[in-house]
């Protein structure tokens, strides 16, 4: 939060424009990039400005009642002014993808309305509040909360992705040769009801739906990119190693913490095991080597090229 308005943290878009510049064949000041979904919220405020203070090329695409405020595109106007960017702000999707080297997509995710998770709330959401102030939202806003350390927080359910409403247009979007950024913090869940897909109060899993994502892509590989260097064997422990190359059922036979390796290496080892294709764990900066087991821990199915056991350095 910067001056009433709601940002992205700063390496989140550190990382996205790093990304771009990896992948662009050209200065950044030459990049195009486009936003399709709600222009409200953090995520379109935080692409607005950093563009405009880059000198990029900026499209947010949204209907007009969903477009960012009037004081996002003021000081984005303002910045723009002194970089040379190009910013538009439209409705008119075909307008905003129109040549656009990068595209971001706000996508939804299915999940089932009996899914376990919806009965017993665990990831925590939001601010950190006293426990006088939790509580009283808990009763005016019907939420759940739970201590966390030493003030309160509420929790919403993490239920499974069981689908990807917005997979064709991530393959239009493919098609045309642009970077599709989607499914961003585990998309937007989405569960059906009168025949409709309608929101509801959750978080699924960013790491469960990449892997969805990819094996509905029939993606050559899934890396999880992350601030590790490698999975570790005995984790926090003076005994700890790293995990160069592992099969899936090698990394199920052990325990890693459920906040946040464990949903990483599930998610992994069930791209692994469905499609017979490596995936891998690792640095953000190790991306390249990654892929050849040069850094980080690669997941391979068995076979001639996967070692009999995890290896261990």
């Amino acid at each position: 939060m910067f001056d009433g308005i709601e940002y992205r943290g700063a390496a989140q878009m550190l990382a996205d424009i790093l990304t771009m510049r990896d992948h662009a064949s050209k200065p950044l000041a030459e990049v195009s990039y486009c936003y399709l979904g709600d222009g409200r919220n953090n995520v379109a405020n935080s692409l607005l400005v950093t563009g405009a203070l880059l000198g990029m090329d900026v499209r947010i695409c949204a209907p007009w009642s969903l477009q960012p405020s009037e004081r996002v595109q003021e000081i984005a106007g303002k910045l723009a002014a002194e970089s040379g960017a190009l910013l538009t702000v439209t409705a008119d999707v075909l307008a905003a993808v129109a040549g656009a080297d990068f595209l971001c997509l706000v996508s939804r995710t299915l999940v089932r309305r009996d899914d376990p998770a919806f009965a017993h709330p665990s990831t925590f959401v939001g601010p950190v509040y006293s426990e006088e102030q939790a509580r009283a939202l808990a009763a005016s806003e019907h939420w759940e909360i739970r201590q966390d350390g030493a003030r309160w927080r509420r929790v919403v359910p993490s239920p499974e992705p069981a689908g990807l409403p917005d997979l064709p247009a991530i393959r239009t979007l493919l098609g045309t040769g642009a970077i599709v950024v989607c499914a961003r913090g585990g998309g937007v869940p989405v569960v059906v009801r009168d025949g409709q897909a309608r929101g509801v109060e959750a978080v699924v899993d960013k790491d469960l739906t990449a892997s969805l994502l990819a094996r509905e892509l029939d993606a050559d590989a899934l890396l999880l990119l992350t601030d590790v260097a490698a999975v570790q064997d005995g984790y926090g422990t003076p005994q700890a190693r790293p995990i160069r190359r592992a099969t899936p059922d090698e990394l199920r036979k052990r325990d890693f913490p459920a906040g946040s390796m464990g949903p990483k290496i599930e998610a992994v080892c069930r791209f692994t095991e469905a499609t017979g294709t490596p995936a891998a764990i690792g640095r953000l900066a190790d991306t390249q080597a990654l892929l050849v087991g040069r850094a980080g821990t690669l997941i391979c199915s068995p076979g001639p090229r996967a070692a009999v056991r995890a290896t261990l350095v």
